[in-house]
């Protein structure tokens, strides 16, 4: 739900914005191999969707591609609005990964009905914990988003193909995840 979140306090946007505005300024005073043509969002807008209250659109994408300090501010405002935070992993297989956060853990299993379906399985520790979608940053700071299915249980269960970018996201050790 999108009411889950907390706002931050007066000095926590204070704060923000105050980030926000010198590294933009610093990326303008210095970084001459930016592209101008890129579109920018404005910090409200980075809040909007790091809360969920907006999708994440081909702007957003651009905009985080060209303007790296607002890669970099976007990941800060996800992590502080996130319901559970996965660092990079320390170790990973092929077979074998397990990603772990404070009341929750990620596994991967290959599927006994069909060779080419891995079943990804979230278990919580708590009954309700209040989560709709699964942030993944790539080891290339690229966020991607997907819909998780209702917990049952204190257990949140998708089915992907090989290959699909679910799968190489949970496999790429240098990955980072958030669940909101």
């Amino acid at each position: 739900m999108m009411s889950d979140f907390l706002k931050p306090d007066d000095m926590q946007l204070q704060a923000l914005r105050g980030q926000f505005v010198d590294q933009a300024l610093g990326e303008e005073l210095f970084d001459d191999a930016h592209d101008a043509a890129a579109p920018r969002i404005s910090p409200s807008e980075l809040y909007d969707y790091a809360c969920a209250r907006r999708l994440p659109d081909e702007r957003f994408a651009v905009s985080l591609k060209a303007h790296p300090h607002l890669r970099k501010l976007y990941h800060r405002m996800l992590a502080a609005n996130s319901s559970f935070a996965f660092d990079e992993a320390r170790a990973a297989s092929a077979g074998d990964i397990v990603r772990n956060a404070p009341g929750c853990r990620i596994r991967m299993e290959k599927s006994q009905a069909e060779d080419a379906q891995v079943y990804v399985v979230i278990e919580f520790e708590a009954d309700d914990p209040g989560v709709s979608s699964l942030v993944i940053v790539d080891s290339a700071e690229q966020p991607f988003s997907f819909d998780l299915p209702p917990t049952r249980r204190r257990i949140c269960q998708l089915i992907a193909e090989e290959g699909d970018k679910l799968l190489q996201l949970l496999y790429d050790p240098k990955s980072r995840l958030y669940m909101r």
